[in-house]
């Protein structure tokens, strides 16, 4: 597979996403992005305040991105 300008944008996201310091409640957000045609879950479940703030600045660079809520 050839790494997009979008998934490596992705890749840089994640990483703000791997906060340990994230966990606490037992609903957490997953962060997806829309690369290449398909949604790919990004990162370690998070808040919904951190998840959202990645997605913003996700959609700030021209990628979809959406939160989905888990159980952990």
């Amino acid at each position: 597979m050839k790494f997009t300008r979008h998934m490596l944008v992705a890749l840089m996201l994640a990483f703000t996403l791997a906060s340990p310091f994230s966990a606490s409640a037992a609903t957490k957000y997953i962060f997806f992005a829309f690369l290449d045609g398909q949604w790919y879950p990004i990162g370690q479940p998070v808040s919904l305040e951190k998840c959202e703030e990645v997605k913003a600045k996700a959609i700030a660079r021209g990628i979809p991105a959406a939160c989905v809520s888990v159980e952990v």
